[in-house]
């Protein structure tokens, strides 16, 4: 379902109440209330217990005792009646028109799982929206809108607040008035009945007064959209979040009061990085980074300066930041020759940047001024402690606009709390100063607001490619893991499991399966010595290190009949890995690397991501398990590890049935990795890949060799990160009128956001195909094909754009029919597109292709196809 219809969630102009208000509970008397108070052009109350209109009841709102009285076209109503009673109101509201619809009842015992099923299928047959069950309501403070059981009223602000705790919002509206930090909008979801994180995601993230999006999660209804929301929001808005269900018991009660049960946290760990998330782990965090993203603008580098009339408060600051994970900058020694002069004995010429404790404004500025000049810095913190000599605004007045003519972001910290200096605070907040009152403010602030711009950094990276295509064998992989699933055991199931790996191009150390002496000589001469012999039933095992010792070992084990198993044995082992995949209860399989073989196993020696992996994602979960560093990886070792991790995770991508695989010990010896020893749990639960996996992988299936009209052979096929250069030159190839004619304006350069955008899609939402050919010079892009959903409304719009030299070659048709074919394939029941009226060429394929013309201008003509 579309977030269409979340516009009259959002914006209503009209909304109703119903309830049974004979015994009103204090949230209802608290939800009339708040009606009554919104800015709405009708407003009703539906009391079905008949109870007499109050007298001191708002003449403007309607009170009505049945459902017959209620106008239509109702943009919303919230319902408080009991839970038996709502598919029947569902029901009476369909031919009302109503589009959304909150809901206040809760689960009262296990027994109503069943009516919360009959609740989903008639909001499902009526077309109305529901936000809940066990929502408190939601509040847009800047449309005057109140529909919710909190007495708090928040003023009109920058931050939307998304919780599934109804009463935990209540302690974070008293906590952020405290902190003076407003909200544009507050959501309590409730049990994720419907209207679920995704869907408020894709909706807030596009309305203009919303800066951040902050969010308490318990579990999620639906992870797929979850994650494809918060990939498309978090790059142009930053979303936060805190957690709950960081312990076992904490997810056993959230699986208790939900009826849904939470994954790990260190799974959503994961998936929050891949998603864009910052995550923090107490509500005063959360609202510190609410603070912290309307305050200012985002750091535009990470050279970070700090000025201080304080030696003490600059020593905070330093270990502020250090705790962190952020660094200060490195002054370059003509910089700090030039701030000598203006510092104190004890450092004024490092950074932090210390300065009299008597400075004047005059120091203030000067010393700003050549920091500002010097352009190696892209932020300062200026800490500005209680003084006679030095003014706080007057600094900030003067030095504003020269900050701005040098592109550098100045945070000033106040340690000043008297009523007057509060008022002057205010007022340059209000003119767009950043102030802070405190060193773990400020610090906590500027740290929040790098993680995100890292985050967005890390977006835009072009993941690097294989120096050669990996190639798999998942017919021969499917094929062993069916012998597995029909119950192979013991060296058969060894087997089966070596094979399967090697399907999938995993460095093995081999197993040979001898039965004779000639045999064992064989395989002894092909696997290389030492090699350890052993009985593939029963104990015995012998190890040999020279061919002459290999058939007295064979004798003593039995000799010619005697069934043995040979294998290489690894020497000069410098570590041993630990590589597996496990299901989580909400995510599906995740991949973990870690420490193994016989060292004891430290839980929290394990780093864990989503699967698929790309080459630099692969690199990512090496990094950030520690594991290069501390087995001092070669620059040849860590590119083999990073292949190792992409071929196991297309393993996993290509079949659901793995429940869990661990490669236990992958050693690390003179010859690179090798895996030798394996365990494997399957599970068939009857879905198809990829629906097992959170997040979508690379849809090999929209591969198609295809021919020109002048028998060229194209390669069409989805678009990869790996393509942001290739792309990049295929955009810049061409022509100034092609490239008007695809995006109805001229575009001079494209930014890396912009190709990262273009290359690195997200496959649950669009796709985007390319043609390649070979050429001389290598394999080339020669067209693209789009197909972008609109969630808002719902729609799937083409974009198609050929290179100059190689229009009219036919390919322009291919892509089109491919992207109809894919849409098709996904159940995409209609797609339209927007072309120039001076497109002609593209008007005449659209038409050609059954395309109708829906709309025009005299600029531009829409039209659709029925998949």
């Amino acid at each position: 379902m579309s977030i269409h219809n979340l516009d009259h969630l959002f914006h209503p102009t009209t909304a109703a109440l119903v309830a049974r208000l004979g015994a009103a509970a204090p949230g209802d008397r608290t939800l009339v209330a708040n009606l009554c108070r919104s800015e709405l052009a009708g407003r009703t109350v539906v009391d079905l217990d008949g109870t007499p209109r109050p007298a001191d009841l708002d003449p403007g709102v309607h009170w009505l005792s049945s459902l017959e009285g209620l106008a239509p076209d109702l943009d919303l109503v919230v319902s408080t009646t009991p839970l038996a009673e709502m598919p029947g109101l569902l029901e009476r509201l369909q031919p009302l028109g109503v589009r959304t619809l909150v809901a206040t009842q809760q689960r009262r015992s296990l027994g109503d799982a069943a009516l919360e099923a009959a609740v989903a299928g008639a909001a499902r047959a009526a077309g109305i929206r529901v936000l809940g069950l066990n929502s408190f309501g939601l509040i847009a403070p800047g449309e005057g809108i109140n529909v919710s059981r909190f007495d708090v009223q928040p003023r009109p602000g920058r931050v939307a607040l998304v919780s599934q705790s109804g009463a935990l919002i209540s302690t974070i509206l008293d906590m952020a008035r405290e902190r003076q930090l407003d909200f544009s909008h507050v959501v309590s979801l409730g049990s994720l009945l419907d209207i679920d994180f995704g869907d408020i995601i894709d909706y807030l993230a596009w309305e203009p007064e919303v800066r951040c999006l902050l969010l308490y999660v318990e579990n999620l209804a639906s992870v797929k959209k979850f994650l494809s929301a918060c990939r498309s929001a978090a790059r142009v808005k930053p979303i936060v979040a805190v957690k709950g269900g960081s312990s076992a018991r904490g997810r056993e009660l959230i699986a208790t009061h939900t009826g849904r049960p939470s994954g790990e946290d260190r799974v959503y760990d994961t998936a929050f990085r891949r998603a864009g998330i910052i995550r923090v782990e107490s509500i005063r965090e959360l609202l510190a980074s609410g603070e912290a993203f309307c305050r200012g603008p985002l750091p535009r580098g990470d050279r970070l300066g700090v000025v201080t009339n304080s030696g003490g408060i600059g020593v905070l600051v330093a270990d502020s930041l250090a705790r962190r994970g952020a660094r200060l900058a490195d002054l370059s020694p003509a910089l700090r020759e030039r701030l000598s002069p203006c510092g104190t004995t004890c450092g004024g010429s490092i950074n932090p940047v210390c300065i009299h404790s008597d400075a004047d404004t005059e120091n203030y500025v000067q010393v700003l001024q050549l920091l500002l000049a010097a352009g190696e810095v892209d932020t300062v913190l200026v800490v500005m402690a209680p003084s006679k000599v030095s003014s706080p605004a007057q600094v900030a007045e003067r030095l504003r606009p020269l900050a701005a003519a040098s592109h550098v972001e100045l945070v000033y910290i106040w340690h000043r709390h008297s009523a007057e200096h509060s008022a002057t605070l205010h007022r340059l907040i209000g003119q767009g100063d950043v102030i802070y009152q405190s060193v773990e403010e400020a610090t906590t602030a500027y740290c929040y607001a790098r993680q995100y711009a890292d985050n967005l950094a890390k977006v835009v990276a072009v993941p690097p490619r294989f120096d050669r295509t990996l190639n798999y064998r998942q017919e021969e992989g499917a094929a062993r893991l069916a012998s597995l699933g029909r119950g192979s055991t013991g060296l058969a199931a060894d087997l089966d499991r070596e094979a399967l790996l090697g399907a999938y191009g995993l460095p093995l150390n081999t197993t040979r399966v001898a039965a004779t002496l000639q045999e064992v000589t064989t395989a002894g001469g092909e696997l290389g010595y030492p090699v350890a012999v052993s009985l593939a039933a029963g104990p015995g095992t012998a190890s040999v290190w020279t061919p002459g010792e290999l058939p007295g070992a064979y004798r003593r084990l039995g000799g010619d009949g005697a069934i043995v198993t040979l294998r290489r044995m690894v020497r000069d082992v410098r570590y041993e890995l630990k590589l597996g995949v496990q299901t989580d209860v909400e995510f599906g399989p995740y991949l973990f690397l870690g420490t193994g073989g016989l060292l004891p196993g430290i839980p929290d020696d394990e780093t864990v991501m989503l699967p698929p992996l790309n080459r630099l994602l692969a690199r990512r979960l090496i990094d950030s398990s520690g594991l290069a560093a501390r087995m001092a990886l070669r620059e040849d070792e860590a590119e083999q590890l990073e292949e190792i991790l992409v071929r196991f995770s297309q393993l996993v991508v290509d079949f659901p049935v793995i429940r869990e695989l661990v490669l236990d010990p992958l050693t690390l010896a003179r010859n690179g990795f090798l895996v030798q020893a394996s365990r494997l749990v399957l599970e068939d639960r009857g879905i198809a890949s990829p629906h097992h996996l959170a997040t979508a992988p690379y849809p090999n299936q929209y591969e198609f060799r295809e021919t020109l009209k002048d028998g060229t052979p194209v390669l069409i096929r989805p678009i990869r990160p790996e393509d942001g250069e290739s792309h990049y030159a295929f955009l810049r190839g061409l022509s100034s009128q092609t490239m008007y004619n695809r995006f109805f304006g001229f575009r001079n350069e494209i930014s890396a956001e912009q190709m990262a955008r273009f290359t690195q899609i997200d496959y649950d939402r669009e796709v985007a195909i390319v043609a390649r050919v070979e050429q001389p010079e290598g394999e080339i892009t020669i067209g693209v094909n789009r197909l972008t959903y609109d969630p808002h409304n719902g729609q799937h719009e083409f974009a198609v754009v050929v290179d100059d030299g190689w229009q009219g070659s036919g390919v322009g048709r291919l892509l089109m029919e491919k992207i109809v074919a894919i849409a098709m394939d996904r159940g995409i029941d209609t797609i339209y597109g927007m072309i120039l009226a001076t497109n002609t060429a593209m008007l005449s394929l659209a038409r050609k292709m059954g395309f109708e013309v829906v709309e025009r201008d005299h600029e531009t003509l829409t039209v659709r196809i029925y998949c």
